[in-house]
């Protein structure tokens, strides 16, 4: 009789002992009762409202932060810099004048010269031979100068005998008026005057 007695307090006190364990809050199980698990299991996490009361201050913070910058960059506009407009010095160059070709100048000074010379043209410059009849002599010469608007000036060597004609002349059209200068290494300079006349080739 005492045996059975002793069986049943035993199964009693293991099934006591298996209530208490399902009851026990493992994460604190420490004089925690079963009303007071229950109760605190509501409050572990935040409920679906509080969820979505954050979610919505989350997407009001992002839509407040997005309007400050749109703003901050209308006060703000960024400055595109243009590039500059560029001339093109080609476009806005005026063509030299044209003095290529064959010419007769005639200068008169003390004596008097008549030169006849081929003239060529690279941009502003000018550059060319011929002779110069001088006291029935022929001298060959050599031409080098430039154009500016309608002035030509030329300087005219000569080699067998040597000396420099400058030449200082406006032309219009075909013909050109101006001042020349004789320099010579047995004489002091001289001036006068020098025309010239280009040929017209026939066609």
């Amino acid at each position: 009789m005492r045996i059975e007695i002793l069986i049943v307090a035993s199964l009693l006190l293991l099934a006591l002992f298996a209530v208490e364990s399902y009851s026990i809050d493992w994460s604190n199980p420490y004089d925690q009762s079963v009303d007071q698990m229950l109760s605190e299991g509501n409050v572990r996490g935040p409920t679906l409202t509080q969820q979505a009361q954050a979610s919505r201050a989350a997407e009001t913070e992002q839509a407040g932060s997005q309007a400050e910058q749109t703003e901050s960059q209308t006060e703000n506009p960024t400055t595109v810099v243009q590039p500059a407009a560029t001339n093109d010095a080609a476009e806005n160059q005026i063509e030299p004048l044209s003095v290529s070709g064959k010419w007769s100048i005639e200068i008169a000074d003390s004596t008097f010269q008549s030169a006849v010379l081929t003239l060529y043209q690279s941009s502003d410059a000018v550059f060319g031979k011929g002779f110069l009849s001088e006291d029935n002599n022929t001298i060959t010469l050599t031409a080098s100068g430039s154009v500016a608007n309608d002035k030509l000036n030329l300087d005219l060597v000569t080699l067998e005998k040597i000396g420099l004609y400058r030449i200082s002349m406006t032309v219009s059209g075909n013909s050109a008026t101006g001042s020349c200068t004789a320099f010579s290494p047995l004489a002091s300079p001289s001036t006068g005057t020098a025309t010239g006349l280009r040929s017209v080739s026939s066609s």
